[in-house]
């Protein structure tokens, strides 16, 4: 039941919340995705990712809580892909976050 629910009920529901208005909103919508990444709920490579495309400019944002959170959420994302789907899939999305120097 557990990654079937999450995929078909409550992921719908977390993908809405992401753009939502309210930052505090955003912030609880994002670390819920982290949690259900870290709980193993979210398993499949393509949702995974396609998560990782909806979260990925939020590191962006003016609100440091939204970035922070979206921050953490691409991290864990990056632990769940390992090593290889990370650059070949993460990479790609949050480049346009990263800053060289």
């Amino acid at each position: 039941l557990g990654s079937t629910v999450t995929t078909g009920c409550i992921l719908p529901c977390v993908e809405n919340a992401v753009y939502d208005m309210e930052e505090k909103v955003v912030v609880c919508a994002v670390h819920c995705l982290e949690t259900l990444l870290q709980l193993s709920l979210i398993s499949s490579r393509c949702l995974v990712i396609d998560m990782v495309r909806k979260v990925s400019a939020l590191p962006l944002h003016p609100s440091r809580a939204i970035a922070t959170s979206a921050t953490c959420f691409l991290a864990t994302a990056a632990k769940c892909l390992g090593l290889v789907d990370s650059y070949l899939f993460l990479l790609p999305e949050i480049s346009a976050c990263l800053q060289y120097q």
